[in-house]
């Protein structure tokens, strides 16, 4: 998705930020640096707003809820998937998805149930891990939330693993770091139909911090009703999140910096992962995720 997005405005950006590189000497004030940076991502989240960015991330949407109709890749996965079930009744499913393939994922979910796959006494998917997802908390409490109510997904079985707010803005978009957010800030404030829209993998979504969000408009007040209905759902379904506020983690051969990306590489999250897969300590030890990316 960043990558798509990087020529919004590039040259323009790219000034712009050789000026605010040369911002503290010139002005004198680390604060006025942090307004002009403040106003170059406004100017990035209204470029991207306007032009293709939220046409780009529309189309990915629909793309993936496309796959989920006639004969694509979701309803085909997901008829293999019931001849297994029906071939081998204690087959488990572990599902893992990073950012947008949360998305894609949660439309499986829901494909899985429309075939009446639910089993209140064996639910098919044991685990569902969510790396930073980008969907909105209405699409989670949609396809991940009602899903685990109706016995598609094990209760307790979501996770979602998120950096904290810090890390968050600390991370950029593009190689030139046009955009000194994340992504997954530029999806919530420029490439959703609301301006500000909460998203499952932003730390503000939180149950016990989404209220202060609205509060200092961090999310727009008119998506406020799909994070009460969300954080309701919570309580009933017992997902469980876990927030990284460390700056850099490892990827079994160096230190690196801890980013939207870096969860795929970062060994940590991943032996985790395995441990909720395996419900015990796992066997092999992961050494080695410096030139792996899923």
């Amino acid at each position: 998705m960043a990558e798509s997005l990087k020529f919004i405005g590039e040259d323009h950006f790219r000034r712009f930020a050789t000026d605010l590189s040369e911002g503290p000497g010139r002005a004198g004030s680390e604060g006025l640096f942090d307004v002009l940076k403040e106003k170059r991502d406004r100017t990035f989240e209204l470029a991207a707003r306007q032009l293709v960015g939220r046409a780009v991330w529309g189309q990915m949407k629909q793309n993936a809820a496309s796959a989920a109709l006639g004969e694509g890749a979701i309803r085909q996965v997901s008829r293999h998937v019931r001849t297994l079930l029906n071939d081998f009744p204690d087959l488990e499913m572990h599902m893992v998805g990073h950012s947008a393939g949360s998305i894609w994922l949660g439309h499986f979910l829901e494909d899985l149930r429309q075939r009446k796959l639910g089993d209140k006494k064996k639910p098919p998917v044991k685990t569902v891990t969510l790396w930073a997802p980008a969907c909105t908390i209405a699409f989670a409490g949609r396809y991940y939330g009602h899903n685990t109510e109706k016995h598609v997904i094990a209760d307790g079985g979501l996770h979602v693993d998120l950096l904290n707010d810090e890390l968050e803005r600390a991370d950029f978009v593009g190689k030139e770091q046009l955009y000194g957010k994340s992504i997954l800030y530029l999806v919530s404030r420029a490439l959703e139909d609301d301006h500000k829209t909460p998203l499952l993998g932003l730390e503000w979504a939180l149950k016990d911090k989404f209220k202060e969000a609205f509060e200092k408009d961090i999310f727009a007040g008119v998506t406020r009703k799909s994070a009460e209905d969300w954080v309701a759902q919570l309580k009933r379904i017992n997902a469980s999140f876990s927030v990284l506020e460390h700056r850099e983690t490892t990827n079994g051969l160096a230190e690196i910096p801890v980013r939207h990306g870096s969860f795929d590489n970062d060994t940590t999250i991943n032996t985790e992962m395995l441990r909720r897969i395996l419900g015990a300590e796992p066997k092999v030890i992961i050494k080695d995720l410096a030139t792996h990316s899923f």
